[in-house]
């Protein structure tokens, strides 16, 4: 299932790309609600299809246990690509996915090497199961709160204060 996970991550990349930034920035629609709306174009495929590899997979063997930590794994791992292209497209890139690929996938490798007392992928039957799906809470949060900053309409802000 982490596999799936991370191809549907990679896949769920370019739902970001906006080619039409530079001319939907003059319009009225804030930029968080621009960003939901590819967001939620991508999200629900690619949600739909996780439960279906989930129900082949995972349900079949009796393994719903893991459901809700994978879970957390997979969006923590969305997480992070949307984030970096998020970051990316604050920055200038208007095509940001093959950033946003790139640095999950590196991001990945490390993960998978931290070394045991802050491992994030365990098995199951680890002792540290809980505790590192509790770091991957907080890795998700921190994610998401960086991603709500990257998503502030630079534009907005010069309206209230009178461009300055």
């Amino acid at each position: 299932m982490r596999v799936v996970a991370l191809l549907l991550v990679l896949a769920c990349c370019t739902a970001l790309d906006d080619p039409a930034a530079p001319t939907l920035a003059a319009s009225p629609t804030p930029l968080r609600r621009r960003r939901a709306r590819q967001a939620a174009v991508s999200l629900v495929p690619t949600a739909a299809l996780w439960w279906l590899a989930f129900a082949v997979t995972m349900a079949p063997a009796g393994a719903t246990a893991w459901a809700a930590a994978l879970i957390i794994e997979g969006t923590a791992l969305l997480a992070i690509a949307w984030t970096v292209a998020l970051l990316a497209q604050r920055f200038g890139q208007h095509q940001p996915s093959p950033s946003a690929a790139a640095v999950t996938a590196a991001a990945l490798v490390v993960i998978i090497h931290l070394p045991r007392p802050i491992a994030l992928f365990t098995e199951l039957t680890d002792p540290s199961w809980q505790d590192a799906h509790q770091r991957w809470a907080v890795l998700l949060a921190l994610l998401l709160a960086t991603a709500a900053l990257a998503t502030r309409d630079p534009g907005a802000r010069s309206i209230r204060q009178g461009n300055r």
